[in-house]
């Protein structure tokens, strides 16, 4: 009989022991997990500095254009993710108290499936962040890009207004007879620039600013619309460039009218001129 005791006790011991084993082994894996969470949190917590200073640039650059509208969608990704960041600390210390996420603490069966949620939280977090981070650090460099590049320089622009004798245009400042818009501009010589692809917009506006149509049609790039778009290859040389748009007769009014010439979304040169 003392036999059998001895054996009841030693069993039920070796199971003491056992469960305790496993309870350490739990918290120890438990342990683990938290510090896993808690280093994906210390990696990305300082980049909410940078991605304020970044939040601040974009938004000095938005405007309506297209470029500028891509910086407000850079702006709001990367303040969408700073304020993810905070939801989730904030979320995180309410059902965690400090013993917990930092000294080891067990948790409860219903914290650990906390934790478990916790940690997918954090990871999809850390890629948002990254993920904002880049996208607006790419919209930037290619502005740093738009600035470094290199323009023509033009001089010498000039609007003038042609009616139709058969398919000959004769230059006339009559508001009814016109038929035929021409831009010119003297583009200056650049040895830096020889055999460069160039595309330059032509943009007329009437007397009320609106942009008048080629043949009915304009041109939109770059965010803003235009005339027409005039391709051509420089050859470093100074030139002259030219080129028409086509109106219907009896379209245009007496007034002041501008001619603008861009190239990108930048203004190379104006000139204005006047129809009776």
């Amino acid at each position: 009989m003392k036999k059998v005791l001895s054996i009841l006790a030693a069993v039920v011991l070796i199971s003491s022991i056992s469960c305790k084993d496993e309870k350490k082994e739990a918290a120890k894996g438990t342990n683990q997990q938290m510090k896993k969470v808690m280093a994906i949190h210390d990696e990305v917590m300082p980049k909410m500095s940078a991605m304020g200073s970044m939040v601040g640039e974009l938004s000095s650059k938005e405007d309506s254009t297209e470029l500028g509208l891509q910086y407000k969608a850079a702006r709001r990704d990367l303040q969408d993710a700073h304020k993810a960041m905070m939801d989730w600390m904030q979320g995180f210390s309410n059902r965690f108290d400090p013993d917990e996420i930092l000294n080891g603490k067990a948790l409860t069966a219903q914290k650990q499936i906390w934790l478990d949620e916790e940690e997918e939280k954090v990871k999809d977090l850390r890629e948002q962040i990254y993920n904002s981070i880049e996208n607006a650090e790419k919209i930037l460099e290619e502005n740093d890009a738009l600035k470094t590049k290199s323009y023509l320089k033009l001089e010498a622009p000039e609007g003038t207004s042609y009616r139709l004798s058969g398919e000959r245009p004769i230059r006339t400042d009559k508001a009814s007879t016109i038929e035929k818009l021409r831009g010119c501009a003297t583009i200056k010589a650049d040895p830096t620039m020889i055999n460069k692809k160039k595309i330059i917009y032509l943009q007329f506006l009437g007397p009320n600013k609106a942009i008048i149509e080629d043949n009915g049609s304009t041109i939109t790039a770059h965010g803003n619309v235009y005339s027409k778009k005039v391709e051509l290859v420089f050859t470093g040389a100074e030139s002259n460039i030219c080129d028409f748009i086509s109106i219907p007769k009896g379209s245009l009014k007496s007034g002041n009218y501008t001619l603008n010439i861009f190239e990108n979304n930048n203004l190379l040169t104006s000139a204005e001129f006047q129809l009776k």
